[in-house]
């Protein structure tokens, strides 16, 4: 899990040329962002999907840690607050949504976020013999892992192309 996290947090900044790592004015090295063109525009802000738990989860918390204006999402509100408290715990800085990818209500309030880097980690897992798997299970599985993302990804990057800047990192199953 670990070399998964670091790899999101290594990919996510060799998406840029370069990471700025001049110094702020009272001598701290300010927090690290991704360079998006020749002209030094960074991106900061970041929605990860599906943080309750597992990679997204430590993405979130260590892309918090180097400094990234994070919001975390998880699928159900009983998740919101123990992700608080999990934040808390770690002591760092990032904000905590409510987001069920297969929520039209929840893709929605997700464009109002202002999202620079998307990263799309909900996702679910049936387990058991394809032939046992009930088809509304299957159906379901699908609209989390395929189609509740691509709305999602759909609406924010029609934000990100009118800004001219924004990533989009998908994470997926190996054995999904």
């Amino acid at each position: 899990m670990k070399a998964a996290v670091i790899g999101i947090v290594v990919a996510l900044h060799s998406l840029a040329a370069s990471a700025r790592t001049a110094r702020d004015v009272k001598g701290s090295t300010p927090p690290v962002a991704i360079q998006n063109d020749a002209k030094g525009d960074t991106m900061k802000r970041v929605l990860i999907t599906g943080a309750g738990t597992g990679f997204g989860h430590e993405a979130a918390m260590r892309l918090a840690e180097k400094g990234f204006d994070v919001t975390a999402t998880v699928e159900i509100w009983a998740q919101v607050q123990t992700l608080k408290r999990q934040v808390a715990s770690r002591g760092i800085s990032l904000k905590v949504e409510k987001l069920d990818v297969t929520n039209e209500g929840d893709r929605k309030k997700a464009l109002a976020w202002d999202v620079e880097i998307l990263v799309n980690n909900a996702g679910v897992l049936e387990g058991g013999s394809v032939l046992d798997i009930p088809g509304a299970n299957m159906r379901h599985q699908f609209e989390v892992n395929v189609i509740g993302p691509l709305l999602l990804t759909q609406g924010i990057a029609k934000q990100m192309v009118k800004r001219g800047k924004g990533r989009i990192v998908w994470v997926c199953l190996e054995r999904a």
